[in-house]
């Protein structure tokens, strides 16, 4: 029977009070579902960066760490997530803006979003040809270094010009370089270097990484986003699975 059906049955002095009721729990309407519905989709925007998230060549999935911590709150808190990737400048905006619901990125502007949980450490830094050590950043002189055109490192690194730089294009330029030893050392997001450097088969090239800094990867949400209230269930799913060590298991799983 729907409500329609029941105010029609209902004996006339019970509507007043069943209408007023009704109006006073309406505002939580999308927060609570209907035994056995499915509860709303939420958007989702995501950085289009392996091992983090990427479309499968093979099979034109989207699949990734991010994915899998998607997949896990789905099964824990009955949302939905409709995933879009995207370069890390636009996905900033689209949260901002509020055309994306929610993210998995470095924090963004506290004024525009609601920060959530913490995921992962996202490690940035160097990684050099094999045969050479990095055990801080002073070793960084004196080489020659493969930079992403546009990207950032850190204050520190963006403002050295003591260093000599190559600027480069894409992540596999620069570690083609460095296996070729045509540069010395590469830098950026390391787990993204290191899945790159698995697929074109040179990681046996490469020397050990220098972590440089870490960023936070927050799961947070737009301030204008109409689905705010699915937030405390997320965010306690999200707990959840870093006290079970479900976060480790992902980490392992995508050699983060």
């Amino acid at each position: 029977m729907n409500n329609n059906d029941f105010f029609k049955k209902a004996r006339r002095p019970l509507g007043p009070i069943l209408a007023l009721l009704t109006a006073f729990a309406s505002p939580l309407g999308n927060a609570a579902s209907e035994p056995g519905e499915p509860k709303e989709t939420l958007k989702m925007v995501t950085l289009a960066a392996p091992p983090w998230a990427s479309q499968s060549v093979q099979s034109g999935e989207i699949e990734g760490a991010f994915v899998d911590i998607v997949k896990a709150l789905t099964e824990r808190t009955g949302y939905q997530f409709d995933i879009t990737l995207t370069p890390f400048v636009r996905a900033g905006r689209e949260i901002e803006r509020g055309t994306q619901d929610c993210t998995i990125l470095a924090p963004l502007d506290s004024e525009k979003v609601i920060a959530g949980e913490l995921t992962f450490q996202h490690p940035l830094g160097a990684i050099p040809r094999q045969g050479l050590s990095l055990n801080r950043y002073e070793d960084l002189s004196g080489q020659r270094i493969s930079v992403l055109r546009g990207g950032s490192l850190s204050e520190r690194f963006d403002a050295d010009t003591t260093l000599e730089k190559v600027f480069d294009t894409d992540y596999a330029t620069g570690l083609r370089k460095v296996a070729r030893e045509r540069v010395d050392v590469v830098v950026g997001a390391i787990p993204t270097l290191l899945y790159i450097a698995r697929m074109e088969g040179i990681t046996a090239e490469l020397g050990e990484p220098l972590v440089l800094r870490n960023i936070p990867l927050m799961f947070q949400c737009s301030k204008i986003s109409t689905h705010l209230d699915a937030m405390p269930a997320i965010n306690q799913a999200l707990r959840d699975m870093r006290d079970e060590g479900v976060f480790d298991t992902i980490q392992q799983q995508h050699e983060l």
